[in-house]
């Protein structure tokens, strides 16, 4: 999603956005605010709220010129991407937000970055 960040005709909170964002199977949402004047704080929280919900990752460019080396990063992130899946026992009986930690260890490797949805609403698919 590239924008300017600026709300001027949402019919939904971002609350209700961040939710629609996160069902199983969901997208995963890179963000580029851009904007001349700047973005105000609640626009560049509320595309990284959007962005760090669905594991994806908000930018931020102070110029037009770093927009190439973003989307390039996104395309490599992209490519470089893990499916993981599992299956949550009792899954019926629980309601409301789950969230989940995922966490990877690696053999040499002293950190490993891991970006995932911060969690999901059970029995919630996308539509």
């Amino acid at each position: 999603m590239i924008t300017d960040g600026q709300d001027n005709m949402s019919r939904e909170t971002l609350q209700e956005a961040i939710r629609k964002l996160q069902p199983n199977k969901g997208a995963t949402l890179y963000a580029i605010g851009l904007t001349d004047e700047g973005l105000t704080r609640t626009g560049r929280d509320a595309l990284q709220n959007l962005a760090t919900s669905t594991g994806g990752v908000a930018f931020f460019p102070q110029s037009l010129n770093e927009v190439d080396a973003i989307t390039r990063t996104v395309a490599r992130d992209i490519r470089s991407q893990y499916t993981l899946a599992f299956k949550p026992g009792n899954g019926a009986a629980r309601k409301g937000y789950q969230a989940i930690r995922v966490e990877a260890k690696g053999q040499g490797h002293s950190r490993l970055t891991v970006r995932t949805r911060s969690g999901y609403y059970p029995g919630e698919t996308v539509r």
